[in-house]
């Protein structure tokens, strides 16, 4: 596992690797991102659209810059969630241990 984001947070690239970015946005990945209990990591955005799968009990906030504001999303086990292209999002994890 490496590092993702934040500390305490990690990631597993199964395809691709840390370095997709906005300047890099062809560089897609398939990773597993483990969020430490009761913690959420650093609001960023990708080059283009992801999708997430929730494996736990996670939150997602979602930035809308037209509005600006944050839409928080509690999701469960199984609950799939499509990410804009450059939209701003972070992800938190609402279960009490790993």
């Amino acid at each position: 596992m490496l590092r993702f984001i934040d500390d305490g947070q990690f990631a597993r690239y199964f395809i691709g690797d840390a370095k997709t970015s906005p300047e890099r946005p062809s560089n897609a990945t398939y990773k597993l991102g483990l969020v430490a209990p009761h913690s959420a990591f650093t609001p960023h955005a990708h080059g283009g659209e992801h999708f997430v799968l929730s494996l736990g009990h996670a939150s997602c906030g979602l930035y809308d810059t037209e509005r600006r504001r944050v839409t928080s999303l509690r999701l469960g086990p199984g609950t799939l969630v499509r990410i804009p292209a450059m939209m701003p999002h972070s992800f938190g994890n609402r279960a009490g241990r790993c």
